[in-house]
């Protein structure tokens, strides 16, 4: 993947160094945006970039029937770009040359470049460095007038994700977790006399005999001097035979010795934790329902700013 398109991901930023391709040297204003232009080169600069590796296949007519049949939502993207620009200078927003510097260098540093291989990359993929400045200045400011006009609205409480969990039952199996004991006992050449191993250990914890007594001194397993206690397991952990054996009992009751390949367990379920309590879940659902908020927020608002904006698109659509 491209460095600059890994940089930009996921707000578009386009205005970059064109080709000399003799059919779009031709520039002229294709859409106004209250009082600033749009011009033909910023349009085919945009979709130049956009193929800048894909369309070193595609021969002269393609990359023409591409650019025309792009040419609308291209243009589309750019309007909104430039809508958000003249808010944020509206709002007062201002990002300094130096947030501008300590940006760069995070992007340096973060892809261990030097100087000189920055430079290079930039040359590489159209950029000069005060062109990619520039881009760069607008990403961090649109990204202020974003967390400032649109992020801060977005707050999802605790109730509204208890009711998405209560409402997507097939979370459940994913996030479900168990708390288990488990005492094992390794697999011999002698099957038969595992089997009636196995059933007498069975047969006293049925008969009252402390399961973590019975762990400590019969199970083969590293968790032996624990009593068995295998903690908190997420049930998209467990195996098929260990799932079917908990799903045959209850919470505080003892499994029957059951096979696995590498010997047979048998398994006391202390707890099962609810869904619902699971925090690694919630937060993940918190996540997705405030990304989906966001997208709805946010179009909202860029039709807000669409609304209230003189806008001439000066091209026909394809």
């Amino acid at each position: 993947m491209r460095m600059i398109t890994l940089i930009f991901f996921p707000i578009l930023f386009f205005s970059f160094v064109l080709p000399a391709q003799g059919s779009i040297l031709l520039d002229k204003v294709v859409a106004i945006v209250n009082k600033e232009a749009i011009t033909w080169s910023d349009l085919y600069k945009a979709m130049e970039f956009e193929i800048a590796e894909s369309g070193r296949n595609l021969s002269d007519d393609e990359r023409r029937k591409f650019f025309k049949e792009n040419e609308t939502p291209f243009l589309e993207i750019l309007i909104d770009m430039k809508l958000q620009l003249q808010e944020a200078q509206r709002t007062g927003i201002f990002v300094s040359p130096d947030e501008v510097k300590r940006a760069i260098k995070s992007i340096k540093d973060k892809y261990s470049m030097t100087d000189e291989i920055f430079i290079q990359t930039l040359k590489k993929e159209g950029f000069t460095l005060d062109e990619y400045k520039r881009k760069l200045n607008e990403k961090i400011t649109v990204g202020r007038l974003i967390d400032q006009e649109v992020k801060s609205r977005i707050l999802i409480d605790e109730e509204t994700i208890t009711k998405y969990i209560s409402q997507h039952k097939e979370l459940s199996g994913q996030y479900e977790g168990y708390n288990l004991s488990h005492i094992f006992l390794k697999k011999t050449a002698n099957r038969n006399a595992d089997e009636v191993r196995a059933r007498q250990i069975y047969n006293k914890l049925k008969a009252g005999e402390a399961f973590s007594n019975m762990a400590a001194q019969y199970s083969e397993d590293a968790t032996a001097p624990a009593g068995g206690e295998l903690g908190l397991i997420n049930r998209a952990d467990l195996s098929r035979e260990f799932l079917e054996a908990i799903n045959k009992i209850k919470i505080g009751e003892i499994s029957e010795p059951f096979w696995t390949d590498k010997g047979i367990h048998i398994l006391r379920l202390n707890t099962i934790v609810s869904t619902e309590k699971s925090a690694q879940l919630r937060e993940q659902v918190k996540q997705k329902l405030a990304e989906e908020k966001f997208m709805k927020v946010y179009k909202n608002w860029l039709k807000g700013l669409r609304e209230r904006a003189y806008i001439q698109i000066l091209i026909k659509p394809y």
